[in-house]
């Protein structure tokens, strides 16, 4: 197995994507396990975004929301066509697009950004692109399984200065990854998030 890290500018656009699944096919034969970053800004928007809910910019937080679900609905339909597959991964979009602005909201009305509510809002760039970049291999005739990377990679909580639990994250992955790459060409996951060990 190979492990083929790809950062924010390998994913900014269609075209970047599209680029992504050309290297990845070249290297099959060597089951890689692809690991995604967010679309290239997209993080520091999201930082934009926790703290202008923290300060209660109502207005603000609207505008950023509408811009990320733009162009992450843009990316995905240039990748993918109008059709099933499009559908599908609207879906799951929209839905972390709706956690996302739902948990804005509640940071808002309270008026208060903790680091664990940053680190929460932070996270869902990566979720958003690597459902994304799925997509795009499987327009491409490729087979892929996402695999959340909160299940894979196990840290202390201290949010946003994490240190991984080697131990617990190395039993996991040779727990969850050899069964999700059977049968399939990639396995893709996520770069940056993790989740503590009791699941938060």
């Amino acid at each position: 197995m190979i492990i083929m890290k790809f950062g924010g500018t390998s994913v900014q656009d269609a075209a970047a994507i599209r680029r992504v699944g050309k290297i990845v096919r070249g290297r099959l034969g060597e089951q890689p396990l692809v690991v995604v970053s967010a679309m290239s800004g997209v993080t520091r928007q999201l930082l934009t975004l926790a703290r202008e809910s923290g300060a209660q910019h109502e207005q603000r937080v609207a505008r950023l929301l509408e811009e990320l679900r733009d162009r992450h609905l843009q990316a995905a339909r240039e990748l993918t066509g109008d059709g099933r597959l499009f559908e599908a991964v609207r879906t799951d979009l929209e839905a972390l697009l709706e956690e996302l602005e739902r948990f804005s909201a509640g940071v808002c009305q309270i008026g208060e950004l903790s680091p664990r509510s940053q680190a929460r809002i932070l996270s869902v760039g990566e979720r958003l692109s690597s459902r994304i970049v799925a997509a795009a291999m499987e327009a491409d005739g490729l087979t892929c399984r996402l695999v959340d990377a909160r299940r894979l990679i196990l840290t202390d909580d201290r949010y946003l200065s994490a240190r991984p639990d080697m131990e617990a994250t190395q039993a996991a992955v040779r727990r969850i990854v050899p069964p999700a790459a059977r049968g399939v060409d990639l396995v893709l996951t996520q770069g940056f998030i993790a989740s503590t060990g009791d699941g938060a």
